[in-house]
């Protein structure tokens, strides 16, 4: 992939604060504005919408009766997603709280592309987070929020954007009170095993801005390696880039 001629910032958490290689849409609110409008998806029948809604609400059907893999081109994986201490699966109405704890945390937004936000900027940001369980086209994000088993809790979220074919970028944010624990590598590798085995991705890129060191060794400890081609040093905020390929970290086993 080219560079592209502007690079704005885009994605979320300490992997991913800029637009992929290809480019793309500015992001004034971390990974939300590149959400489906409500308006704007499949029309479907009566039941199938109440179906819909009740789950945004946390009130629905078991979320592993949605689609899994590709559903036309669109990305529609199975949730929720699994992993010892974690459920990663859509947002709901109901998060609201859980989210406003870490949106407001300065330390926490430090490298993220939107600042510390109100109660009111929170809501608003989960509304855009709704509909994006999946993703529909090159350019979507497809946005999962990170719940821990043993409280019920939301603790962060994370995320793909979807590039051109066999292509995503990576990003994730953890609140503050869960860090060091192993919850954020538990998150990305259950999100990088369903981008290989189910969305067939074979590269994934995670952009960090310079000076953020903790990030730099938690990608590489995840199997990245610096990609200096997807550097953009000279952009209104420069980012280093990293690279996760399937066949590099098969040839490594």
């Amino acid at each position: 992939m080219g560079t592209s001629p502007k690079r704005d910032r885009s994605g979320v958490g300490a992997l991913t604060t800029c637009l992929p290689m290809g480019g793309g849409p500015r992001c004034p609110e971390a990974i939300l504005p590149w959400s489906v409008p409500l308006g704007q998806l499949p029309v479907r029948s009566v039941p199938s919408v109440a179906r819909r809604l009740a789950s945004v609400c946390g009130d629905g059907p078991n979320e592993q009766e949605r689609m899994t893999g590709s559903d036309a081109g669109v990305w529609a994986p199975r949730l929720p997603l699994t992993t010892p201490r974690l459920i990663l699966r859509a947002h709901r109405l109901t998060d609201l709280d859980d989210l406003a704890v870490f949106h407001r945390d300065e330390r926490t937004t430090r490298y993220l592309p939107w600042p510390v936000r109100s109660r009111d900027d929170t809501r608003t940001a989960l509304l855009k987070k709704l509909s994006q369980d999946r993703a529909p086209a090159e350019g979507d994000w497809l946005v999962l929020a990170i719940e821990e088993r043993a409280s019920g809790r939301v603790i962060g979220e994370v995320d793909l954007r979807r590039g051109p074919v066999g292509h995503a970028d990576i990003g994730y944010v953890v609140r503050r009170d869960r860090e060091g624990q192993g919850m954020a590598s538990e998150a990305v590798r259950e999100i990088l095993r369903l981008a290989e085995e189910d969305l067939g991705v074979t590269t994934v890129d995670a952009h960090i801005e310079p000076g953020n060191t903790a990030s730099e060794r938690f990608a590489e400890r995840h199997g990245f390696i610096r990609h200096p081609d997807g550097d953009a040093l000279a952009a209104e905020t420069p980012t280093r880039a990293f690279r996760w390929v399937v066949a590099a970290r098969d040839s490594a086993r």
